[in-house]
């Protein structure tokens, strides 16, 4: 993610900018998966087990991109200007 030539500066926009892309990729899974299944993603401890790995895998994945995007994007940024 980060190479030894960036600056202090350049390395905190990286970290605050994937920090936000990540919650925000979390956010959009949350309301995604209550818009189409209907239900609140693990809600308690009755909720099945195929569900929460769905949920988990489908976060994950979500937000692994969205930091990773995020990430190249600051990059790209900081190293532009």
């Amino acid at each position: 993610m980060a190479d030894s030539n960036e600056s202090g500066t350049e390395k905190l926009i990286t970290v605050a900018v994937t920090l936000i892309a990540g919650l925000v990729a979390r956010q959009v899974v949350t309301i995604g998966w209550r818009a189409i299944r209907g239900t609140e993603p693990i809600k308690d401890d009755e909720t099945p087990l195929g569900e929460i790995i769905m949920f988990t895998a489908v976060s994950a994945a979500a937000v692994a991109a969205a930091k990773a995007w995020a990430a190249q994007k600051a990059h790209a940024r900081t190293a532009d200007g």
